[in-house]
């Protein structure tokens, strides 16, 4: 069983609730984060850090997908927490699918961002949005 803790990284799945500033700075170079944004909790289901990604930082929740080489069917998207009016988890309950987490904004559209990931991992990440979301809230 894998214990993570508030500052731990696990770089070979790419499951991390910390990542370095080298990760951090790439995740700035592919419009994914701002500079500064602290990345709270990371995983990219087994995919290479640089192709994929879900997380969320002390302001946003988003992921990317960056398939290919000449970027036709590059994805990268984001919600601000601020603007953020529900998040719901839905635990698919089988190894075949992953978890994911709904982030439904005040405007748009609803965002899922998926989280395969080993044990708890999707669960924790729910729980540790939930509470960042209502602390960006309880500024507002």
């Amino acid at each position: 069983m894998l214990n993570l803790s508030a500052c731990s990284v696990v770089l070979d799945n790419v499951e991390s609730e910390d990542l370095p500033a080298d990760r951090e700075n790439y995740l700035v170079r592919i419009g994914m984060i701002d500079k500064g944004e602290n990345v709270r909790f990371f995983t990219s289901g087994g995919v290479p850090f640089e192709e994929a990604g879900q997380l969320f930082t002390d302001v946003r929740v988003g992921s990317y997908w960056l398939p290919d080489h000449d970027h036709q069917e590059d994805k990268v998207q984001s919600i601000l927490l601020k603007d953020v009016t529900a998040i719901e988890f839905t635990d698919r309950d089988a190894w075949t699918y992953a978890d994911y987490v709904t982030v439904t904004p005040a405007k748009g559209t609803d965002m899922k961002v998926y989280l395969p990931g080993s044990d708890d991992f999707p669960e924790r990440f729910y729980e540790a949005l939930k509470k960042q979301w209502r602390n960006v809230n309880a500024q507002k």
